[in-house]
């Protein structure tokens, strides 16, 4: 081959190598932006409102002295929605006209109907969702419906918060005559009388625990892992960083911000330490803003995530999966965050979905027996419990431990649950389940 030829078929390489290179680089997206290109498409199908995740938690029926509670999301929606897509007129603070009737008959007097919040929210909020026009600035944790009326007249419903004695009457102008009557029928033969609790701690909190024993269905679960970069890319907003590959942890950083992936725990944090320590967003739009935000970090792993509990005075807002959209779980699912008055500071999510099948029915003692086992625990201060609950924990079993696919299966079971100070940070509450010999057993 002469030298001439052989220059010709070089640079006819050179040429082709080169569109090639040039093609890869004006077509090539790195993971980040395919993560951001993703999110953009989530803002437009995913996004989800205040009434979607902020709801009632229990509803629960009273009459004769007697209060029949379900947390089954269907029973809570045949009062919810009525409410939600009705019309309310003339709210009005009634708090300092109760005169001699006692502030716990306007919640669980004869007839009445009770919707029941995890949490307090912002009646601005609650404005949102039921579309009222208030301006009271009083935070509220449940809503009751009163059946006595005159004819022709609305119903009245009241607007409380059980901590701070607050009440506020709106007048309902809905027709909710059939609603009593399925609640009236219904309720006190199917759904399981419960005891009021008023516990000590430092919120008053008044809980409906069950008067028998209660049985719920243990399932068993597939983890459906989730790419962390359906977070990552809009987390860093489309700036440029670097992966750390460690044993137990995978670790992106920009410099400033950090994203940590737990590969044990299977979860993820996002921490932005430059605004760690300024000013923080609180009250009606820091839950707006904490929606908002999962919904376009395409966050909501599960239809059954809802507003759970927050502290408004360091910004933070949890959001809990509650299995078939009624029990919470208090292992390794919440969704936290954390604002200042600009940016996001804190971010942590699981990084898998569940897939479950049912298992055999467990038996929970009686909410009476739970208190006594509390009160009799040399390692519980009863009087600095703050909540007391019905949840799911999620727990590992040899038995069950691989399937035939090598899949890890674990087991969701039923247990009681208690607020209470970590063993570590006092001033920290968090969920504890008795264990084996009365031991604290940490859920979160």
């Amino acid at each position: 081959m002469n030298l001439e030829k052989f220059k010709s078929i070089l640079l006819t390489n050179l040429v082709i190598i080169s569109i090639f290179l040039t093609w890869n680089l004006w077509t090539y997206q790195t993971d980040l932006e395919k993560a951001t290109e993703d999110i953009s498409k989530v803002k437009e199908t995913d996004m989800k409102k205040e009434a979607d995740v902020i709801q009632p938690h229990q509803v629960a029926y009273h009459i004769n002295g007697k209060h029949y509670v379900s947390d089954k999301r269907e029973n809570i929606d045949s009062v919810n929605q009525l409410l939600m897509n009705g019309e309310f007129e003339e709210v009005k603070d009634i708090s300092n006209d109760l005169g001699k009737t006692p502030f716990n008959s306007y919640i669980n007097g004869s007839d009445k109907i009770e919707l029941v919040f995890s949490a307090e929210i912002p009646m601005e909020i609650v404005g949102k969702i039921y579309d009222i026009k208030s301006s009271k600035e009083t935070n509220i944790d449940r809503i009751v419906i009163d059946s006595v009326r005159n004819s022709g007249e609305a119903y009245k419903v009241y607007f409380i918060s059980y901590n701070e004695k607050k009440i506020l009457r709106a007048m309902f102008s809905s027709e909710l005559e059939n609603t009593f009557k399925y609640v009236q029928d219904y309720f006190p033969s199917n759904v399981d009388e419960h005891i009021e609790y008023e516990l000590h701690g430092e919120d008053k909190k008044m809980v409906y625990l069950p008067v028998k024993e209660r049985k719920l269905d243990k399932y068993y679960v597939n983890l459906e892992p989730v790419h962390v970069n359906r977070f990552a890319g809009a987390l860093f907003q489309g700036r440029p960083y670097k992966k750390l590959n460690g044993k137990d942890s995978t670790t992106f950083t920009d410099g400033t911000q950090i994203l940590q992936v737990d590969k044990e725990n299977r979860s993820f944090f996002f921490l932005d330490n430059t605004i760690i320590n300024g000013p923080k967003l609180a009250g009606s739009a820091l839950l707006h803003k904490s929606i908002e935000f999962t919904s376009v970090h395409e966050g909501w792993l599960d239809e059954g995530y809802f507003f759970d509990e927050w502290n408004p005075d360091i910004g933070e807002t949890t959001f809990r999966l509650f299995i078939e959209k009624s029990i919470p779980l208090f292992t390794s699912t919440t969704i936290t965050q954390q604002f200042s008055k600009d940016d996001i500071i804190l971010y942590k999510s699981p990084l898998y979905t569940l897939s479950k099948n049912p298992g055999h029915e467990e038996t929970l003692p009686s909410g009476e027996t739970f208190i006594k086992s509390l009160k009799n625990n040399p390692e519980v201060d009863f009087e600095s419990v703050q909540d007391i609950r019905i949840g799911y924990e999620m727990t590992q079993k040899e038995a069950v431990n691989i399937d035939v696919d090598g899949t890890t299966v674990l087991e969701l079971k039923p247990c009681w649950v208690f607020k209470y100070p970590a063993k570590n940070n006092p001033t920290k509450m968090v969920y504890y389940k008795l264990g084996e010999g009365g031991k604290l057993d940490g859920l979160e």
